[in-house]
């Protein structure tokens, strides 16, 4: 049969059977840096592997990796990797996020996040935003300190500061959440 290959919105990459249109394969697609990294049940491998890849089920050596991967493939609807790869935030199905350490992969805290639509590693937590607000999440219980209440409609970061766009402005934050600047957009 005929395979084809398709990226979503939710930044994963599916493979899919033709012309049944049966799903066959589905994996996170993380951009940390120059190159593109797929989350497998082998690891993460480059975006070029996949052109040899047997992309039969396979189990990482290491359980902590393989509660990891089972994580992102049975309940992550979109993962964040932190600029330096060492953390990596996953937003679930459920609404919840969390907040992962790899290597060795270890999962430090998850907490419900309502409606999020996008988190990322940022400072000693996860910046989350869900219906227009940005809170900066840093423990399992829920320490959140918001940072824009309203209107933002995207978030990054970049370095060591987390820039969030609203319709009018983009405003930067330090790692602890200090607001550093207010940058008008004129559009």
């Amino acid at each position: 049969g005929k395979l084809v290959l398709s990226g979503h919105a939710d930044r994963t990459v599916r493979l899919w059977e033709l012309p049944s249109g049966r799903p066959r394969w589905r994996a996170p697609l993380l951009e940390d840096g120059p190159g593109l990294r797929l989350i497998t049940g082998r690891g993460a491998l480059d975006a070029s592997a996949l052109e040899a890849a047997d992309l039969a089920p396979a189990r990482p050596r290491d359980p902590a990796d393989q509660r990891l991967v089972e994580e992102i493939v049975e309940r992550t609807r979109r993962a964040e990797p932190s600029a330096d790869g060492r953390r990596l935030a996953l937003l679930g199905w459920d609404g919840r996020v969390a907040l992962w350490e790899t290597p060795p992969a270890t999962r430090l805290w998850a907490s419900d996040a309502g409606g999020a639509d996008q988190a990322a590693p940022f400072g000693p937590g996860v910046a989350v935003l869900g219906s227009g607000a940005v809170t900066l999440v840093t423990a399992p219980g829920g320490a959140r300190q918001p940072l824009v209440s309203e209107g933002a409609t995207f978030l990054e970061v970049v370095g060591s500061e987390l820039l969030v766009a609203t319709p009018r402005e983009v405003r930067r934050f330090d790692g602890q959440g200090k607001l550093l600047g207010r940058h008008r957009v004129d559009v």
